[in-house]
Formats: C-alpha cells, sequence, structure tokens
C-alpha cells in the first residue's frame, strides 16, 4: 500500500475517534469506532452484516454494564419498535420500547464509541413508576424521573 492509500485508509478511524494528526490514541482508535456507522439506521438493519443487535460491542458492553440478566435479556432482543439509531452528546444510541405499551416500558444503549463505554436506561412502570433505572459501568445504577427518550 502507498502512502497516500495508507492516509486514506486511516481517514475513517481518524475521524471518528477525533484524532487531529500525528499518533492516534490508540485506545480510542481500536474501542468501537465502528458504532457511528450505525448512526441512521435501526437495530437490525446490517453494517458490514452485523446488525446493531447482534453487534459483540454491543453486547459485550450491556453485558458488563448491567448485573441484572433480566434487564440484559429486555434490551438485547429488540421486540418493539425501535428509533433509528442517533449520536446524541458524542454518544450512539439506539433505543426501543415494548410494543402498545411504550411509554410505560422502554429502554436505551448508549455507547461512547472512543472508549466503548456502555450506559443502560431501562424503565418499566410496573417496577418502578415515574423513573428510569440507568445503569453504568462498575455496576453503579441510578434511579431518575421519567423513562428513556428513546431517541
Amino acid at each position: 500500500m502507498n502512502r497516500s492509500h495508507a492516509i486514506l485508509a486511516a481517514f475513517p478511524v481518524l475521524a471518528l475517534c477525533g484524532c487531529s494528526g500525528g499518533a492516534p490514541d490508540t485506545a480510542a482508535a481500536t474501542a468501537h469506532p465502528g458504532l457511528a456507522a450505525y448512526v441512521g439506521k435501526y437495530p437490525s438493519d446490517k453494517v458490514d452484516g452485523i446488525s446493531w443487535e447482534k453487534n459483540r460491542a454491543v453486547i459485550d458492553g450491556v453485558k458488563a454494564t448491567v448485573e441484572d440478566p433480566a434487564v440484559v435479556a429486555q434490551v438485547l432482543t429488540y421486540t418493539g419498535p425501535p428509533a433509528p439509531i442517533a449520536m446524541v452528546d458524542g454518544k450512539v444510541v439506539a433505543g426501543v420500547c415494548e410494543a402498545r405499551n411504550c411509554a410505560n416500558h422502554n429502554w436505551e444503549i448508549l455507547v461512547d464509541p472512543g472508549s466503548g463505554r456502555t450506559e443502560v436506561c431501562y424503565h418499566d412502570q410496573r417496577k418502578t413508576p415515574g423513573k428510569s433505572v440507568w445503569y453504568s459501568p462498575g455496576g453503579s445504577t441510578e434511579e431518575r424521573d421519567g423513562g428513556c427518550s428513546i431517541s
């Protein structure tokens, strides 16, 4: 590969990790820069033959963040109507809700494509009325008012 091809091949990684010339930040360049390619698509749409819901980075991020197996299973199955995947505050966000019960049961997965840091918002009106549970890396949880925004 000649020098101009090498520069062009590296450009997408540099653009996604926010690097500006020089040596790229190895952690950011190798985290999950490909997740930004899902923006504007639905969770079942494929990028390079893999849907968001089957992407190893998404699955591993959710499992590392959420300790409740029932919540993990729910947010990784995408059984209800999804919203298009969006970029919100530098995070790739995919949201889904239960069919015919969106206001009462919804969830979102938020992944920082540079670091791979994953957060999950889960709202189940029956379990936490008027609140959603936010899961963060390290097993911490926080209840916040309202449901998940469903991008």
